[in-house]
């Protein structure tokens, strides 16, 4: 029923042909796991994906979205990358709270208010209401403007979320006394950074995921 569609996948995202495998072997049931709940419970549904950098998340998301369109669902992907803060906002938590919170990536280097707002409103979006996508712009290390970002129709039946760390829990404090790398030793000798980061993944991250 896929195999075309993978295979025309594979061709335009440049991917070896073992990813058909793979496809066939995981992704294909996990798509009509997706849309059997779907079914069962008949309101938007997120998906979450995750995986360490690198790993093939954005290029899982397009083709469980592909698969899904195929079967006349409205899927929506939503990257948790797309909700960092601003440039300056950043700045700000890296004279405030640590050094290290200039830099993305972390659990609390993301505007967690947007995320939930957006991701409320595609879940109740109706078939007039449009809903706006945030987007951010890495070269430039800094938020899209809001007159770029992009629109979409509702209602959605399927939003995929994808991040590095979606799903990921709050540890105990004890966890994180000793560094467990060189950049925490020689950059957060006191901990103040992970505590921090910890402490916001426990908060409306939760709450997202």
């Amino acid at each position: 029923m896929y195999s075309q569609l993978i295979r025309k996948f594979i061709e335009q995202e440049v991917l070896p042909e073992t990813y058909a495998i793979d496809a066939e072997s995981w992704f294909v049931p996990l798509v009509e796991h997706i849309a059997a709940r779907h079914r069962k419970d008949r309101s938007p549904l997120v998906v979450g994906i995750t995986g360490a950098q690198g790993t093939g998340k954005s290029t899982l998301a397009k083709l469980i979205s592909a698969l899904l369109t195929k079967n006349g669902f409205r899927v929506t992907i939503l990257s948790i990358d797309d909700f960092y803060l601003s440039r300056h906002a950043r700045a700000r938590l890296a004279e405030t709270v640590h050094p290290l919170l200039a830099s993305r990536g972390v659990p609390g280097t993301h505007d967690t208010p947007l995320a939930l707002s957006t991701l409320t409103a595609l879940e109740s979006a109706g078939a007039a209401d449009q809903v706006l996508l945030p987007a951010f712009n890495k070269a430039e290390d800094d938020c899209v403007i809001k007159d770029y970002w992009l629109k979409v129709n509702g209602p959605i039946d399927v939003i995929l979320l994808e991040g590095w760390f979606v799903g990921a829990s709050s540890m105990s404090d004890t966890e994180l006394l000793n560094p467990v790398n060189e950049l925490e030793q020689t950059e957060d000798k006191e901990g103040d950074w992970r505590r921090y980061v910890n402490q916001q993944l426990g908060l409306d991250y939760q709450t997202l995921f």
